[in-house]
């Protein structure tokens, strides 16, 4: 990235921002830092933020599936975690089914839309961009 920045005739240093929430209560991890600098990088760092609602702040963990209602409250738009289809085995198409346990409907709209509207997307295995013999690949 740095090699592209500078043939394109950029004088800039670049800051890359992790966005996650911060658990103010969390013991033994780093959660609870509010900045963290991202292990092996130059210009990255995790900025943790924290959810609030009416009652005050959310102290506590919950899942990414719980997650939708308070991105509003300090984004416009986020990074889609994963379609996670092999974690639930035809959740496309018996969405309706888990609907009330996993809010499909929710995570899978905003995950597409996200993904539709990005610059670029990160993965951590080619097999989760094209997936594999046996599965199907969530981006390809």
């Amino acid at each position: 990235m740095l090699l592209r920045i500078k043939q394109q005739g950029l004088d800039i240093v670049p800051r890359i921002l992790i966005v996650k929430r911060l658990l103010p209560d969390a013991v033994g991890v780093t959660c609870n830092q509010r900045l963290e600098k991202v292990y092996g990088t130059e210009h990255s760092h995790i900025l943790r933020v924290l959810f609030r609602t009416e009652k005050g702040i959310l102290r506590k963990w919950i899942s990414r599936i719980e997650v939708w209602p308070y991105l509003e409250t300090f984004a416009e738009c986020t990074i889609a975690h994963a379609l996670e289809k092999t974690k639930y085995p035809d959740s496309d198409i018996y969405w309706k089914n888990f609907e009330e346990k996993y809010h499909f409907s929710c995570q899978f709209t905003a995950d597409l839309y996200v993904m539709n509207h990005t610059d670029f997307i990160i993965t951590s295995t080619f097999q989760e961009i094209v997936g594999s013999k046996d599965t199907v690949g969530q981006y390809g």
